[in-house]
């Protein structure tokens, strides 16, 4: 039952050859304490059994459902459930991920408390995996988890578990939501939101994120000539036109210095000299920032298409990083 009290919260839950987790996705949204959520399943062309499933839960649960006939990618099938969704509050959930039972009620709480302008808010996350089996929590791998205003940490290092957050909807809407020319859409919206907005950090869990060998699109970072790398020099650069202060620039210049680096193991010779002249350009905008010996390493590899993605395999599998 609806509770006309309480603001809608609409969960978008997206859905690509899902079968064996869309139902738990799913229930874990009809599950919820907070009352008041409108459901809205987007599949994008499941090859799967995953769309019977779903016709099942409608008629089960009563949601709003979209079958694209085929992959229009993340980003754009959620901008379109965005368009008919009506909440003031948005979760984009994948359909392999799961709401713990009070975790929507907690997010609206933290925004009724928070700044008006608050873009989103994230929290803690426990990694499961296909079967279910408890793994560990985000926080234990990342430790960082900053609230207020951090552009600047954004921009240097990777730390929000995507399933965890809510949006609110006004600034959603006003900085035009996912960008569609994309191939992933959660590091741009971070970067563009949290140039002007604040981000609120819940410090507790309230999703369970799947690991799994099913969930290619985190896979794929680490594959090589991952197609994503062209996506992430974007962000990147957009990140340039919208720093400001010394620390902004030296975490951009060290974060650019990485995905080079990323670039050259994964066999990105071409993107990861755009990277390398981008670091030339912060350091022309940021006297400050001078050129590292790194970034000339990297630099050689790069003009000179040296093969190290054997010892990136290497180093991954003994550092998992």
């Amino acid at each position: 039952m609806l509770n006309n009290h309480q603001p809608l919260i609409s969960v978008i839950c997206t859905c690509f050859n899902h079968e064996k987790y869309v139902e738990q996705a799913i229930t874990s949204v009809k599950n919820q304490t907070y009352q008041n959520v409108e459901l809205i399943v987007i599949d994008n062309a499941s090859k799967d059994n995953s769309q019977a499933i779903i016709l099942n839960l409608k008629n089960l649960y009563g949601f709003q459902h979209i079958f694209n006939e085929t992959n229009i990618g993340l980003p754009k099938a959620f901008n379109a459930a965005l368009k008919i969704s009506k909440g003031k509050y948005i979760i984009d959930l994948s359909a392999d991920d799961v709401l713990l039972s009070f975790s929507i009620e907690e997010q609206v709480k933290e925004f009724q408390k928070s700044d008006i302008n608050t873009a989103l808010i994230y929290s803690d996350a426990i990694y499961i995996d296909q079967n279910n089996k408890e793994l560990y929590l985000h926080s234990k791998r990342y430790p960082f988890q900053p609230s207020g205003f951090i552009f600047k940490d954004i921009i240097f290092k990777y730390f929000i578990c995507p399933p965890s957050i809510i949006f609110n909807r006004t600034i959603l809407e006003k900085l035009g939501g996912y960008d569609e020319s994309l191939l992933y859409e959660d590091f741009d919206y971070w970067v563009k939101s949290s140039r002007d907005h604040p981000f609120q950090y819940i410090n507790k869990p309230l999703v369970y994120r799947r690991l799994s060998g099913k969930k290619a699109f985190s896979n794929s970072f680490y594959k090589f000539k991952s197609p994503l790398a062209e996506s992430t020099f974007i962000i990147i650069k957009k990140a340039f036109h919208l720093c400001q202060t010394n620390d902004e620039f030296s975490n951009l210049y060290h974060r650019s210095l990485f995905e080079s680096r990323q670039c050259v193991f994964l066999g990105h010779y071409k993107i990861a000299k755009k990277y390398i002249d981008l670091a030339n350009q912060i350091c022309i905008k940021n006297p400050n920032i001078k050129k590292s010996f790194k970034q000339s390493y990297i630099s050689f590899c790069a003009n000179n298409n040296i093969y190290l993605y054997p010892l990136y395999k290497i180093f991954h599998f003994i550092t998992g990083k």
